[in-house]
């Protein structure tokens, strides 16, 4: 089976995003951002109340509001933060080549990945997990490394299935 198709920029971030989202590591991480630092917010009034005279209820009516919005707002912003440092990582150097046109051709053994960048030969044991979301298919060949594949190189939500299809029995095959 061989396909066509273009990564954008938006695919390499989508990608990201995803990771990230699905990431146990780095779904804690950003658990504990969201809620250590309104915890510290908290924390710093009473060292505040005691060395200026000034009421605790008052530095409370500033870092009450402060930890609130820091907690609602984010997940919004770590997500705004992360696509930004990843598009302007794309930006440099040598990844100017986005977008890159790919053919991925599946074998009985290997994904061949041909693209203007070079050529990648994959063994399907190499093969960590096979993800999917609303636009992409992502092949993981490492905990932090994938194939991605957009649901544009297919014609139809058919041949996407086939796609996962043939892919998930290669890959049950090698497993056993």
């Amino acid at each position: 089976m061989q396909l066509n198709y273009i990564i954008e920029k938006q695919d390499h971030i989508d990608f990201n995003m995803f990771h990230i989202k699905h990431s146990r590591t780095m779904r804690r991480s950003l658990i504990i951002q969201k809620y250590l630092f309104p915890i510290i917010f908290l924390l710093i009034p009473y060292p505040f109340s005691l060395s200026s005279g000034i009421p605790i209820w008052y530095w409370l009516c500033w870092f009450i509001p402060a930890s609130i919005l820091w907690i609602a707002l984010y997940e919004k912003y770590a997500k705004w933060m992360v696509a930004r440092r990843i598009s302007k990582m794309l930006n440099e150097g040598k990844n100017s080549a986005v977008p890159l046109s790919v053919t991925l051709e599946i074998t009985e053994d290997y994904i061949i990945e041909k693209s203007d960048k070079g050529e990648a030969k994959i063994n399907l044991k190499e093969i960590e997990s096979i993800e999917l979301d609303k636009k992409h298919i992502y092949i993981y060949i490492s905990a932090v490394s994938a194939v991605i594949v957009p649901n544009s190189a297919f014609k139809d939500e058919t041949e996407k299935e086939e796609f996962v299809k043939k892919i998930k029995l290669l890959y049950e095959k090698t497993l056993s």
